[in-house]
This record gives structure tokens, C-alpha cells and sequence, in this order.
């Protein structure tokens, strides 16, 4: 399946090798290639180890050969372009507030996300079951991720 051009993918990736690990990295992947950058945009947040969190989004062209993925997970598609700017203004809003207790890579998604959604571009009945298919979607991908099949899977989720 190929990427899709102004559609928002969940990005999980492997914490461990463990097949018991039902933990990940989340991060945000928006597809807009250009005709200068094919890719798009990876927004995420890490903390190396330490209980300081860093922003760390960045261009990607290759986000389908990220090390350690698990899936890709569409969640929303069709963006116009006329809305990207707000996209990127949204999913970044909090980036200089990530000294707030109880913050991961997960939660910190989980905000973006409920910020595309109040204005309307993406459409969930509320986080927790939208992380809770991804998270059932990740864990079903979990052991070709550890044994590094190719390609990695793209998903979508829909909620009727």
C-alpha cells in the first residue's frame, strides 16, 4: 500500500525486541511530498534515556524504512493543502511545554491528536479507543517488526 498525499499516519516503532513488550514509540507522520521534498513531516517527541523530553520532528522521505517499525497507521486522509500550515501549527502548539508530569511519546501524541480533532481533521469517538486499535494493531505486527520483515505494513483506521 502507498502512501497517501495530505493523510496523517501513527507511526509505531519497537522499544525492545521482546515479544512480550506491548509498549512502543508513537510519532505522527503527515505525508505532503512537494516537488522539492518527496516525503513529509515525522513529529515526535524522545527523551534519550533521561526524564527530559526533546521535540524532535524533522523532513523524512523514507518514514516506511524507519528503524524498528512496526506499522503505519492512517488516520486521517484527503487534508487539502490549503490546510497543511494548520496542520503543522496544531501538532506543534505544545512543543515548548514538555515539562508536564506523566508525559511520553504516547500522551504527547494523544494531545496533538485531540487538537486535529476539535478542528476537525481527524475523526475518533475519543483517544483512548483510537490508541487502543493502534495498540492492538501494533502488537499483531510486533514479531515481523523484531524479525525485520519487508515491507512494513500500512494500516488505516476506521471508525463507522
Amino acid at each position: 500500500m502507498a502512501l497517501e498525499t495530505g493523510s496523517l499516519y501513527i507511526v509505531l516503532t519497537l522499544r525492545s525486541d521482546r515479544p512480550d513488550d506491548d509498549t512502543f514509540h508513537w510519532a505522527l507522520y503527515f505525508h505532503k511530498p512537494t516537488a522539492s521534498h518527496p516525503g513529509g513531516l515525522k513529529y515526535h517527541i524522545t527523551n534519550l534515556n533521561s526524564d527530559r523530553w526533546l521535540v524532535a520532528h524533522a523532513p523524512e522521505s523514507a518514514v516506511q524504512k524507519t528503524f524498528l517499525l512496526v506499522c503505519l497507521v492512517r488516520i486521517a486522509e484527503g487534508i487539502p493543502a490549503e490546510r497543511w500550515a494548520e496542520v503543522d501549527w496544531l501538532v506543534r502548539a505544545k512543543d515548548g511545554k514538555l515539562d508536564e508530569e506523566g508525559l511520553t511519546c504516547r500522551v504527547w501524541l494523544s494531545q496533538a491528536i485531540e487538537r486535529l480533532r476539535k478542528a476537525g481533521l481527524v475523526r475518533y469517538p475519543s483517544v483512548g479507543e483510537l490508541e487502543e486499535r493502534i495498540a492492538v494493531l501494533g502488537n499483531s505486527h510486533r514479531v515481523s517488526a523484531i524479525y525485520n520483515k519487508q515491507p512494513r505494513p500500512i494500516e488505516h483506521v476506521v471508525f463507522n
